[in-house]
């Protein structure tokens, strides 16, 4: 007893998460020149755990607030840390500035998670500094693309001989088998059929050109060819091991009969059509635990956890986009109303880390957090804790103007010349409009390519208004040196013709 009381200590030890000191990293964001501000001080009071993220809060000269959130594990954690940070401030002193997420990479996971930031009232800036971690950083290869097939003998065409796709549709059979008389579910990719009971992958067939094995990943992983003599009792084998692990009381009660238990409650119910568990194909432990259509028709996924921390959240985040992409293969057969579009969250835990809320409120996504408050009969109760509609959408980026941060003030100056020149200010000499001119050619030269045209075309005007003829033409000497040579000798022509019949 006291040898196993010994290890589970060891391994609660070895789990835990180190502490991200946040003056320890803040100088050094600093030094490198990352942030621009004048001071820059850790912030212990903004409400996110010291393991997730470091944050740090400063001003730069001009006066405005600065908000750094820093983690050297993961972008995922530094972004919904400092978003909830963000809300926090917003939310005691109405905070209106910038949000710097600072991670020594982004990989595409975080980067799709940046795309569901909605409209704040600060701007967020995410920073890869790679610069921050010691000695070389390793790319990341980008991972392949989950997809699913259509059906189990779409599978089965990958082979030409007619027995192999008989014995490949008979194990197919047989886990599918499986999942119904335990409750778990039968998911196809491309190269492989997957049964998954508990969230957890136990078996797949992978299929390989004209062979296809069954490997089970439960009780010691063991392959066996679908064309042997041993399939049989490779497959009794694999239910000797379901009934093991399902009889388990550390299984049955822990998260993963948890997860179990609420998916497969969901599913039996009215709440939620089509209910899909455990979508994503690939996956040993799956971050999410379904995925239905509600009654308005928007698809809903839902995660279950014993207790919903930082990391959970940001693993159930990075899985939206992958599984956005597997709705319409998903949702084939589905009756309308049907809306597939970035799906709305359910989450569901015995425990939720303080603080999730504020970070939700900042993302697009619509959510609600319900609260496992025990047993209710056969079943389990579910009480809804919290729910978000999502923030708004950002305007689209299209249609801005280039140039960089600052430039609205100017650029309303140089339209407002503009209007000048279009209107025909004529109260004024030609000497005070090209005075004004040019400084507002002045000002447009250092506003990047837009205001470089505008300068260069004012000058062209005033020198075509001196070659034109007389300077007090005021707004009509830009026309003048606009018009092409042949205007201008017909013009000439004219006027001699008018001068010799007078």
């Amino acid at each position: 007893m006291m040898k196993r009381f010994s290890r589970k200590r060891r391994g609660e030890g070895g789990n835990k998460t180190a502490a991200i000191d946040a003056n320890e990293w803040l100088p050094k964001i600093a030094e490198q020149g990352i942030v621009e501000t004048e001071s820059l001080e850790a912030w212990p009071d903004a409400g996110v755990p010291d393991t997730v993220a470091a944050i740090g809060k400063g001003a730069r000269a001009d006066g405005s607030a600065v908000l750094v959130a820093f983690s050297p594990n993961s972008a995922t954690e530094a972004m919904i840390g400092g978003l909830a940070a963000a809300q926090q401030a917003v939310e005691a002193d109405s905070f209106a500035g910038e949000l710097l997420i600072v991670a020594p990479q982004w990989p595409a996971g975080a980067r799709r998670v940046l795309g569901l930031i909605g409209k704040t009232s600060y701007t967020v800036e995410p920073v890869a500094a790679p610069g921050l971690t010691e000695g070389r950083v390793v790319v990341e290869a980008e991972p392949a693309p989950r997809i699913l097939a259509s059906s189990a003998g779409q599978l089965a065409s990958r082979m030409v001989s007619s027995e192999s796709r008989s014995a490949f549709s008979r194990a197919a059979a047989a886990l599918e088998g499986l999942a119904a008389k335990h409750g778990g579910c039968v998911r196809v990719g491309v190269d492989r059929l997957e049964l998954v009971v508990l969230a957890r992958r136990v078996a797949e067939i992978r299929a390989d050109g004209e062979s296809a094995v069954l490997e089970i990943q439960i009780g010691g992983r063991s392959t066996t060819p679908l064309s042997g003599a041993d399939l049989a009792g490779a497959l009794d084998g694999l239910e000797g091991q379901l009934r093991r692990r399902l009889n388990d009381r550390k299984v049955r009660e822990g998260e993963e009969g948890l997860r179990g238990r609420v998916i497969g409650q969901l599913a039996a119910g009215s709440e939620l059509r089509g209910v899909r568990p455990w979508p994503q194909p690939g996956a040993d432990l799956d971050a999410v635990d379904g995925v239905g259509i509600n009654a308005n028709g928007d698809p809903v996924v839902v995660a279950v956890r014993e207790e919903l921390d930082w990391r959970s959240l940001g693993a159930v985040l990075e899985s939206l986009g992958p599984i956005e992409s597997l709705l319409p293969v998903l949702f084939t057969d589905t009756a309308p109303p049907l809306k597939l579009g970035t799906p709305r969250l359910l989450l569901t835990a015995q425990r939720f880390s303080d603080g999730l809320e504020r970070a939700l409120a900042a993302l697009v996504v619509a959510y609600e957090l319900r609260a496992v408050s025990g047993e209710l009969g056969a079943g389990i109760d579910l009480v809804s804790k919290s729910a978000g509609d999502g923030a708004e959408s950002k305007p689209s980026r299209r249609g801005r103007r280039r140039g960089g941060r600052g430039r609205n003030a100017r650029d309303g100056e140089n339209r407002g010349d503009d209007d000048k020149e279009e209107n025909g200010d004529g109260g004024e000499s030609a000497e005070s409009n090209g005075d004004g001119e040019s400084r507002s050619a002045a000002r447009a030269e250092g506003d990047g390519e837009e205001g470089g045209r505008r300068g260069r075309r004012r000058r062209r005007s005033r020198r075509g208004g001196r070659s034109g003829g007389d300077a007090s033409d005021g707004g009509d000497n830009g026309d003048a040196g606009r018009r092409p040579a042949k205007a201008k000798r017909a013009a000439g022509v004219a006027s001699g013709a008018s001068k010799k019949f007078r």
